[in-house]
């Protein structure tokens, strides 16, 4: 991935949450619809409980971030499903998250509890790892945008 991945407008002036599907990070639309690779995902339940803390609950796959949803945030989001309802819902996903790691938004999100680093082989780990390598690569990408992508939790 390049700097104009990311440094775009369409990515800066993506909505989220979209009108229509929602929070692309509380969703986790991104992550392919096969039970192989879902189960390899950890998804991070991203409700707001109270102002600026996020519920930060973990799961294994998307079916148990619905039934969290479901049953402890009732009314939170629209139902969700498995998989995207359309190829610009994947898109304005996709988009939003990584203005979310552009911006900072994972990184200085408050979790209770703290879920810690972002998922292996999640986009949001490999949009992270792209653009920590960017802004070492690119000295006036790193001074707009910062140097540190990755959540830092004390382990």
């Amino acid at each position: 991935m390049t700097k104009d991945d990311f440094d775009r407008p369409d990515i800066l002036n993506v909505a989220n949450p979209h009108p229509e599907s929602g929070y692309a990070h509380v969703i986790f639309l991104p992550i392919p619809c096969s039970s192989s690779t879902r189960k390899m995902a950890l998804v991070i339940c991203d409700v707001e409980l109270s102002q600026g803390i996020l519920c930060g609950k973990s799961y294994n796959t998307q079916g148990e971030l619905r039934k969290h949803l479901r049953n402890q945030h009732p009314g939170a989001i629209e139902a969700i499903t498995a998989c995207p309802k359309s190829l610009d819902d994947m898109t304005n996903a996709i988009d939003a998250l990584k203005r979310w790691c552009l911006t900072g938004g994972g990184r200085q999100a408050i979790y209770y509890p703290e879920p810690g680093y972002a998922p292996k082989n999640s986009l949001i780990q490999q949009f992270c790892d792209a653009l920590e390598r960017i802004a070492q690569e690119d000295p006036s990408f790193g001074q707009k945008w910062g140097t540190q992508f990755h959540r830092r939790v004390n382990e």
